[in-house]
């Protein structure tokens, strides 16, 4: 990464009793390049977990593998869950028409709140229109206990 990129890119920061502190080191040597007494822009977000992700991916490997679902696989779906949920940016195409294609829920695209929303609006389509009446959370639940069983 250049140098310009290093000092455009987000400082991750840490809250605690004394205040905001920065999570790595690479995050205080930006800090430090700042005279202490200025007045720095802070934007918050708060980040994503591995686990939220984790969750998400596994309940959708679960609703595919349960083999009552329309779509080939959970990246299938994923797709499918965006743009059912509006998960959209338009595009212009050479011709001055306008495309569709489908918003990133990567993390650095989408915080842990945001990410949260789009999680539970995602469970409620495919309990009801993906596999109505199949709480994907059990759906899950079920996979796991096979593959213990299995084991």
């Amino acid at each position: 990464m250049a140098l310009r990129d290093i000092e455009r890119s987000p400082i991750t920061m840490r809250r605690t009793p004394r205040g905001l502190e920065p999570v790595s080191a690479l995050d205080a040597e930006l800090i430090d390049r700042h005279p202490i007494g200025s007045d720095i822009e802070v934007s918050i977000r708060r980040r994503r977990s591995s686990a939220q992700n984790a969750l998400y991916w596994s309940v959708l490997a679960a609703v595919i593998a349960s083999g009552r679902c329309a779509f080939a696989t959970a990246e299938h779906l994923h797709e499918a869950l965006k743009e059912g949920l509006g998960y959209v940016v338009p595009r212009r195409l050479l011709d001055g028409s306008t495309a569709w294609r489908t918003d990133s829920t990567a993390f650095a695209n989408m915080d842990a709140a945001e990410f949260r929303i789009f999680f539970d609006r995602a469970m409620e389509a495919i309990s009801t229109q993906v596999l109505p009446g199949v709480d994907p959370i059990a759906l899950l639940d079920e996979a796991r206990a096979k593959i213990e069983r299995a084991a």
